[in-house]
């Protein structure tokens, strides 16, 4: 499962304030619903974004041993998110594991803005590179997972990408620099990133039509024409090797909705995210193409329940995302 929470800091009343706010209630309404719906949909492996430091230190990190559970967060090392909001504000990734199916045997965090400044060798400080890609606070989160079953090594990773449409070069720099990330992470045990056991969540902020996602499915992207590169130069090196003019990711992974995005399925998914600024496909669960198959989906929300919605929160949906599950068996 992947699920962007929604924390109740971005409850923005030009985006939210025609929703009924009886539903925007985080403690009396949201987070007993979030409850419900993680007991409802059972598992093993939950990546969830927008997770607020104090809910998580609060609600989960402290039930986690009576729900067999172990609990793994990321956050950034900036202490304030803006304005007078207290760090226990901040947001988080976060990965929730269940131990009778998993041993967690490793883990790492890479905050994009801190690995680019401790890093700075591998870069080019150009102006753009500097305001436009390094300012953008997001993670990500990378576990090592053993299966107990089978005794395969299974590695996960979640993140949130920045969210600005505009910004689509920065989520694919960003994207990049995570998927460097798991392939320096299954390399430090001996393995082959292209054959390994991966699963990718997450709110990736993209929409299938964009870079993001093309860059995930393997297909080469030419940075060097593309409109979303031509207002800004990063210079000529980027984490230590030359700028290329085409960008692909050799991973061989695939998204688990692929048949739900193309219409394969009696239903087409619509969107996962809806508001009233944005309703899209923005959270998606890739998994290596060589080692899994998907058995079942959690389908689209009924559209006769949106027809007249104003986007959610609501009644039966805690965030503006919709929870996003797929699974997975092995080949």
């Amino acid at each position: 499962m992947t699920l962007n929470l929604l924390s109740q800091h971005y409850m923005w009343n030009q985006v939210f304030g025609s929703l009924d706010q009886r539903y925007l209630d985080w403690n009396q309404y949201c987070l007993p619903l979030i409850n419900k719906i993680i007991a409802q949909l059972p598992c093993d492996i939950m990546c969830f974004q927008e997770l607020e430091s104090l809910v998580f230190s609060s609600q989960w990190q402290t039930t986690s041993r009576s729900t067999n559970t172990r609990c793994f967060t990321c956050t950034s090392s900036i202490r304030r998110i803006g304005g007078n909001k207290p760090v226990e504000h901040m947001d988080r990734v976060g990965i929730f594991v269940n131990r009778a199916r998993f041993d967690v045997q490793d883990h790492r965090q890479v905050v994009f803005r801190d690995y680019i400044l401790q890093h700075k060798q591998m870069f080019d400080f150009t102006p753009d590179f500097s305001k436009h890609v390094v300012l953008r606070k997001k993670f990500g989160l990378l576990l090592k997972l053993l299966h107990k079953t089978n005794n395969q090594t299974v590695y996960v990773t979640n993140t949130h990408l920045y969210w600005l449409p505009f910004y689509n070069d920065v989520k694919l720099l960003q994207t990049k620099l995570l998927v460097n990330e798991l392939c320096r992470f299954i390399a430090n045990d001996h393995c082959d990133p292209a054959t390994a056991n991966i699963v990718m969540c997450g709110d990736f902020s993209s929409t299938p039509d964009l870079m993001v996602y093309d860059f995930l499915a393997g297909k080469p992207l030419d940075v060097e024409h593309s409109e979303e590169f031509g207002n800004f130069y990063y210079g000529t090196v980027s984490e230590g090797e030359e700028c290329v003019s085409e960008l692909k990711n050799n991973l061989s992974i695939l998204p688990a909705y692929s048949a739900l995005l193309k219409g394969e399925c009696a239903e087409k998914l619509d969107f996962n995210s809806f508001s009233s600024s944005l309703t899209a496909v923005l959270d998606q669960i890739w998994f290596s193409s060589g080692n899994f198959q998907v058995c079942k989906l959690l389908g689209k929300v009924d559209p006769a329940y949106c027809a007249n919605a104003l986007g959610f929160p609501d009644k039966q949906f805690p965030s503006d995302h919709i929870p996003v599950v797929a699974q997975l068996s092995y080949l």
